[in-house]
């Protein structure tokens, strides 16, 4: 190895030998790694480098630094002057020997950096190198720097309301912030992160300075509400994240002082809050305090009675992980003194809020239950102090003691919240109290061991309103304890075996101090910890600390619903791995029809994780899997079952961490003997007995369904349809429709004996090409009947849609359509209607729509009222809707109507009422056209779960784009070429954001126009038909801002005009280009209407025009829409 020497003042290392002839410049990289494991020179970087050698610069920290927070991101910037491709190692000796701990291979120039572990001690000076080589030479520099010994240094300060909670932080308004909400005497403020500047302000009456809020997604949006409980009467009040109000209400009796809890408790997303008042003090068990479960739009679900729960509150868990969560909470105890009334520690059902059990000795009024697995059985168990100067380990399933010890106020001084985590490392569990604001227990802070059940640590700082809190503050990885005196902020540094010491001591603050919340607040990658004051003041300060790798749920009080308090991510409760539920067909179901077509079950993650599954068949008869799904409803198709046959399946779900496997088996029907071999196909028919009111003989039931394989199978005019009952008895059936294009057949099927008690089997048989007409349409109706009138032969699936176009859609009146009208879109969606398969709206306030969708009715669900509301309040111009009755496709999905497509530089929506078919339809449009625009639903076009109505769609715009965007003769081409093939039902409404059109064939439609609105729906909303007038079959109605409503009478026979007409006697009639639409309400007389894309009027050449050498005058009258 060459020797080197070092003069005075170099950075750099030379070697006496040419470096270029050296072969081992990893002996040399060695070599001063092993030279600087105790660094000489403190003061400059130390450096080797050849000429042509790569170059590192701009090191951060800078070399020297000092006040560095632990672990601080690493970074220089590397080049090479050659440009050659790099090999970058980080290396520090931060653990007493150099150790690697970044490499970058074959990288080009620039910044590169890492984030150490090891450099977490407070006040420690830190080396690390950099070796840079390009292959050919190395580069290799050392630098140095000092961390801080400050654990708190003030960021702001800042007035807020009065409060005896602590604060709550998450980002409300998505910028990637995390904003600090304090709620107290009759306000509530967004306090920004940065600087602590009010963001909002939001003004409560009846909010008081000892509630505590809390926060929670309760509209699935994916931002937070403000849970605000106001005390007296009690009550709440929700806030949506930017301040304004969501709901209120203040019937939930007696006085509020406690903290809600709020908890997604069947998985739905929709959470439920649950809240404890107290009951007035004279009125003993006539009060009118207790429990009160609401839903997440503050319907009231249940209420029980409890006593006085103070200043505590609840919490809840399923603590058995069996599915069912649990409430929790403390009360006064039965010998309180105020007549017995409290039942000390209690807990509750969630589902329903009967009580599971209670410990009437523990007074525990004023904090809550906490839900911790104290003896490792793999179960929470229940926390609690006695005010007095106790503590109580009890099992949540049972409610018996495990642990118990009253008397002792010396060694647990319990009155607010305390905190409890394994501190000190040993596997045991730790109780962390202190209370100095009561007489009643010492002043120290405790620190117990929940196993040992013995006092590990204590020393004495004075009063304290609350517990200590948990979190690394120091940044060295282990957790540290914070208490809050009446004035100040104390930190005490975990340095093991029970060894707290006093790093941090923040005095004079302005009032008494409540609890600290710890977050990275402002996202630099280190924790903040904010406390308020009683007196009214927020107090921010950062911390040396890194954030751990999972978010700390700051937005729930006390950091979980557990009420754990320690500053970790505490996963929300419920069980970790995804639950599977709900199989359909039900496990171990029997007797099941071959004719079923999938299998269905729920997945639930009640953390909301994404997660992944798989479904097996045994015998195969089908297959999923899905990634990254959510909590609902997952179907897999299924064919081939065979009768008499048991199948098993097996469902797999994880969500990357737990996983969870559940087989369930169900049996098919047993193979009945076949009726006639002529037949080649059958097909079983249940008719559910729950749906029969009681036992009929001669009954005519109505068969309608669809079955694509009639399409190919049964004679084409259904001659060869046959009913037989279970003992292969010929039944007589009357055909109403038969769609041999679709498999389409309504029948009805005379049943000898129809039970009210159990299932009917019938069977359908076809398959026979030479059979007569089976039907024996007089045989279906017996002498009890003297008339039956079909009326509408041609039988059509109704949905119902809606559509309003105005300069601003008037907003109660599009409430009024929409929600509050006997029949409004709303009602017709599932209440007075059975248009159940889900809804859609669409609203127009720029050139793209705004679209909600729901797979629930919208008569039941209330995200429609939501969307309602936000389109009514929108200053649309335009809006269509439509509620479902599914007959053609997917039907357990959100309603996909309004359709959207983008073409010719608009977005068009078009809604559906009626049933097309589909074969018919994909012959028209044609295979290239459907290769360039794929389906909404459904992966292909030939996938069943394609809806006509997208393909009615499409079609009708393909023809409006060989118009050359002329949409009356495109609809009229799209019209007369599918009602020549297809006499199924073709209303529609279509709009391009300007203009609405309306088209009826087949089922009813209605408009109205006023100087306000004009609109069009299947219906009208209102209780009888008023001023809406009905369209004809083959009206198609054109709606626009402010104009009357131009309606071409039969579309079918539509020719329009191609000149306008000049009134003079020169004869210079113009030429209408590319859709220039005729007859528009104007100003004088009628007027024509352009799409402002490529329509125009041409005048052509004319020697009455031609020559003009002075001024001349051109007057329009011109009204702009947009």
């Amino acid at each position: 190895m060459q020797k080197y020497n070092r003069k005075k003042g170099e950075n750099n290392m030379h070697l006496k030998s040419n470096y270029k002839k050296l072969s081992g410049s990893l002996i040399l990289t060695l070599l001063f790694i092993s030279f600087f494991s105790t660094p000489l020179f403190n003061l400059i970087p130390l450096t080797y480098g050849a000429p042509g050698a790569p170059t590192v610069s701009n090191e951060n920290p800078q070399n020297g630094a000092t006040g560095i927070y632990t672990n601080p991101e690493l970074s220089i910037f590397a080049a090479d002057i050659d440009g050659d491709p790099l090999t970058i190692i980080f290396q520090t000796n931060a653990t007493g020997t150099w150790q690697e701990i970044k490499r970058y291979t074959n990288v080009p120039s620039g910044t590169y950096s890492t984030i150490p572990s090891s450099m977490n001690k407070l006040g420690t000076q830190y080396y690390w190198t950099i070796s840079v080589t390009d292959g050919k030479s190395w580069t290799n520099k050392t630098y140095f720097f000092t961390t801080t010994a400050s654990v708190l240094t003030l960021k702001w300060a800042r007035s807020a309301p009065k409060s005896t909670g602590g604060v709550l932080i998450a980002d409300i308004n998505n910028d990637g912030l995390e904003e600090v909400i304090q709620a107290g005497e009759g306000q509530v403020v967004a306090l920004n992160p940065i600087d602590g500047r009010i963001i909002w302000a939001t003004s409560i009456t009846g909010a008081g300075d000892d509630m505590d809020a809390q926060m929670a997604d309760l509209n699935k949006d994916g931002s937070f509400e403000i849970i605000v409980p106001l005390r007296s009467p009690a009550g709440l009040h929700v806030l949506f994240s930017n301040g304004t109000t969501f709901w209120r209400r203040r019937d939930l009796g007696g006085e509020a002082w406690s903290s809600p809890v709020i908890c997604d408790i069947d998985g739905s997303g929709y959470p439920t809050i649950f809240i404890a008042t107290m009951s007035e003090l004279n009125l003993g068990y006539e009060g009118t305090g207790g429990i009160t479960s609401l839903s997440w739009d503050g319907q009231i679900l249940h209420h029980t009675w409890v006593w006085h729960v103070c200043a505590g509150g609840l919490s809840i868990d399923d603590a058995d992980h069996d599915g069912e969560f649990e409430i929790y909470l403390g009360d006064r105890n039965i010998d309180y003194g105020d007549g017995g009334y409290g039942r000390g520690v209690q807990s509750f059902w969630a589902r329903n809020l009967t009580q599971r059990w209670a410990d009437p000795s523990m007074l525990c009024s004023s904090h809550i239950p906490i839900l911790a697995d104290v003896n490792g059985d793999g179960i929470s168990e229940t926390i609690v102090g006695h005010h007095r100067g106790g503590i109580a380990v009890y099992n949540s399933v049972t409610g018996a003691v495990i642990k118990k010890s009253t008397g002792i106020p010396n060694n647990a001084p319990i009155h607010y919240q305390p905190t409890v985590y394994d501190i000190d490392g040993d596997g045991h569990l730790e109780l962390l109290m202190a209370d100095g604001t009561h007489t009643t227990t010492t002043n120290d802070i405790i620190i117990w061991d929940l196993v040992d059940w013995r006092v590990d640590w204590r020393t004495y700082v004075g009063n304290c309103y609350y517990g200590p809190r948990v979190a690394d503050l120091t940044g060295d990885g282990i957790m540290d304890v914070i208490a809050c005196d009446l004035t100040g902020i104390k930190v005490f540094e975990n340095r093991g075996n029970n060894n707290y010491v006093l790093v941090a001591n923040i005095t004079g603050l302005y009032g008494w101090i409540t609890y600290p919340v710890i977050q990275d607040m402002d996202k630099d990658g280190y924790l903040e910890l904010v406390v308020s004051s009683t007196y009214g003041r927020v107090y921010a300060y950062d911390t040396p600390a890194r954030a751990p790798a999972k978010r700390i749920r700051s937005e729930v009080q006390f950091y979980s619903e557990k009420r754990l308090g320690v500053a970790e991510y505490v996963p929300p409760p419920g069980r970790q791995q995804p639950i599977i539920s709900d199989p359909s067909p039900a496990d171990g179901a029997t007797d099941v029809p071959i004719s079923t077509s999938q299998l269905s079950f729920t997945l639930t993650d009640f953390q909301k994780d994404k997660m992944n599954y798989t479904v097996t068949t045994v015998p195969n008869i089908g297959s999923s899997s899905g990634i990254n799904v959510t909590n609902g409803k997952i179907t897999v198709p299924i064919s081939g079952l065979a009768y008499s046959t048991t199948y098993k399946w097996t469902v797999t779900a994880t969500d990357g961490t737990n996983t969870n496997t559940k087989t369930f088996t169900f049996t098919t029907s047993d193979l009945p003997p076949w009726y006639n071999t002529d037949w080649q196909y059958r097909r079983t028919i249940t008719i559910d007995h729950t749906k029969v009111s009681g036992t009929q003989t001669n009954f005519p039931v109505l068969i309608d369904l669809t079955d694509s394989s009639l399409t190919t199978k049964a004679q084409p005019d259904g001659d060869d349809f046959l009913f037989t009952d279970q003992n292969q008895v010929k039944l007589n059936h009357e055909i109403e429709l038969y769609d041999s294009t679709t498999g389409h057949l309504i029948t009805w099927v005379n049943i000898p004996y129809l039970s009210s008690t159990t299932d009917t089997k019938i069977y359908l048989y076809y398959g026979n090409p030479t059979a007569e007409n089976q039907q024996n349409t007089t045989a279906v109706w017996d002498t009890s009947y003297k008339l039956v009138l079909h009326l509408n032969e041609n039988y059509e699936h109704e949905c119902r849609l809606w559509g309003m176009i105005a300069n601003t859609l008037p907003e109660e009146t599009v409430l009024g359509h929409l929600i509050n009208l006997p029949y409004s879109l709303k009602n017709l969606g599932g209440g007075i209607q059975n248009n159940n398969d889900g809804w859609g709206l669409a609203y127009y306030t720029t050139s793209t729509p705004t679209v909600s969708r729901g797979e629930p009715p919208a008569y039941t669900d209330p995200n429609f009222d939501l969307a309602a509301q936000q389109l009514a309040s929108s200053g649309a111009t335009i809006a269509v809707g439509h509620v479902r009755n599914a007959a053609s496709g997917a039907t357990d999905i959100p309603n996909p109507h309004p359709f959207i497509r983008y073409k010719n530089g608009k977005w068009w929506a078009f809604g559906h009422n009626g049933v097309l078919s589909k074969t018919i339809l994909k012959n028209l449009i044609g295979t290239e056209y459907l290769a360039q625009n794929p389906p909404t639903v459904g992966t292909s076009w030939d996938d069943p779960d394609v809806v006509d109505s997208d393909l009615y769609m499409l079609y009708i715009l393909k023809c409006i784009e060989q118009n050359g965007w002329n949409v009356q003769l495109g609809i009229a081409d799209a019209v007369k070429a599918i009602s020549k093939l297809d006499s199924g039902a073709m209303n529609f409404f279509l709009t391009d954001g300007t203009t609405l059109w309306g088209f009826r064939k087949g089922n009813t439609l209605y408009y109205i126009y006023t100087s306000e609105y004009s609109a069009i729906a299947s219906q009208p909303p209102t209780s009888t038909q008023g001023s809406w007038i009905a369209l004809n079959d083959y009206n198609l109605i054109t709606l626009t801002k402010g104009n009357l409503p131009s309606i071409i009478q039969d579309i079918r026979a539509y020719d329009p005009p191609t000149q306008c007409y000049d009134s003079t006697i020169n004869a210079n009639n113009g030429i209408l280009y590319n859709g220039v639409v005729q007859g528009i309400t104007a100003k004088i007389d009628g007027g024509y209407q352009f799409d402002g894309s490529n329509d125009y009027i041409e005048i052509p050449h004319s020697n009455t025009l031609a020559g003009y050498t002075e001024a001349f005058t051109a007057s329009f009258w011109i009204r702009l829409e947009d």
